[in-house]
């Protein structure tokens, strides 16, 4: 059974106050398709706050545990550098 949905889980896409967001996804996920993470991204482009989103390709869902995962850790990395205060 499902927990009813409230307002308090609404997610206020135009949170102009909100803190950096990066979405990450593997082109070959099936648990969470990168098509989905492409349209949260868009839904997340009428707030000001900085959102950018990634596509790895050959990834799967469990892109840390694949082999190659320091690529994906690094571009992480490298983006909370860029966009978050020390």
């Amino acid at each position: 059974m499902c927990a009813p949905f409230t307002d308090a889980m609404a997610v206020n896409f135009k949170n102009d106050t909100r803190a950096p967001l990066l979405i990450l996804a593997g082109s070959e996920d099936r648990t969470v398709p990168a098509a989905m993470n492409r349209a949260n991204f868009a839904r997340y482009q009428g707030s000001k706050a900085t959102t950018d989103f990634h596509e790895f390709t050959g990834r799967t869902h469990w892109t840390l545990a694949q082999p190659g995962w320091e690529s994906v850790a690094d571009h992480a990395l490298d983006w909370a550098e860029k966009h978050l205060p020390a």
